[in-house]
């Protein structure tokens, strides 16, 4: 049976042991040595690409036995971490903007530069 935790404040249960893990790889991120890799001329700024972030997520989430995944809908994008040595999950989520856009495969990417 799964055990699942909100986020909201009066669902948090102060030992469950998913948010100190979370917490922990917060500061894992601060202390890394996370460059941005993608660059645009244009406008110039540069930005993190997935590969930048990836390798650093996938080493802390190993060493903390804990698994991301990502479900997104028409509406809202969901993170949902779940720590593998308890079966708890603690969901995040965001709405997503209502996009026009004449090219599909642009969806996404218009979104991000909504949020």
């Amino acid at each position: 049976m799964m055990n699942t935790t909100y986020t909201t404040a009066d669902k948090i249960n102060n030992e469950s042991q998913i948010y100190k893990k979370i917490q922990r790889g917060k500061r894992y991120f601060l202390k890394s040595e996370l460059k941005q890799s993608g660059r645009n001329n244009f406008q110039k700024y540069t930005y993190f690409e997935l590969g930048d972030i990836e390798p650093i997520l996938l080493d802390f989430c190993e060493k903390e036995n804990i698994t991301t995944r990502f479900n997104f809908t028409r509406s809202e994008a969901l993170l949902i971490i779940r720590d593998e040595e308890t079966g708890e999950e603690v969901y995040y989520s965001i709405p997503l903007p209502v996009v026009e856009t004449k090219d599909p495969r642009k969806a996404m990417q218009e979104i991000g530069s909504l949020q």
